[in-house]
């Protein structure tokens, strides 16, 4: 038992000042993460409601263009309010770095259909915005793996 129970000692100080620095390493990740998340967000969900608007509705044979882009414009809504809520504090802290690494991959096999034209998407700019989806699903592994480390 110490004398002073209120007054740390050094090594608990020590303690303390790291385990602020790895809080704020933490949170600036978590911040990245979310404007990467909010651009991903933004680049899905021009790219599926762009497909929506391009595909007449009374084509069946480009159903599978119509469900593509229905699914670009939910992940896009998704991935969107995952951003904007990583800059809430404590809000998703646990799972952001998982979730991050699961966007990557599916954006990563949407950047490779739309770049390989196996979607037949018939999309101005189908390629730009597969590059750029390419480049964010990078983004996102690289900062979902930054998240799921230890920090503390």
């Amino acid at each position: 038992m110490r004398a002073y129970p209120l007054i740390p000692r050094a090594d608990e100080e020590m303690h303390i000042g790291n385990r602020s620095a790895a809080l704020s390493v933490f949170h600036m990740r978590r911040e990245m993460s979310g404007c990467i998340g909010l651009v991903g967000g933004i680049v899905d969900l021009w790219a599926g409601l762009s497909t929506l608007l391009q595909v007449p509705m009374g084509m069946n044979q480009m159903l599978n263009v119509r469900l593509i882009g229905y699914f670009l414009t939910a992940l896009g809504a998704i991935v969107l309010v995952t951003g904007a809520l990583m800059f809430v504090p404590r809000v998703m802290s646990r799972y952001t770095g998982v979730l991050m690494i699961m966007y990557g991959l599916v954006m990563l096999i949407l950047a490779g259909g739309m770049l390989t034209g196996a979607f037949n998407l018939m999309m101005q700019w189908s390629s730009f915005s597969g590059v750029v989806m390419l480049v964010l699903g990078l983004a996102m592994l690289y900062s979902g793996s930054t998240m799921s480390r230890k920090t503390m």
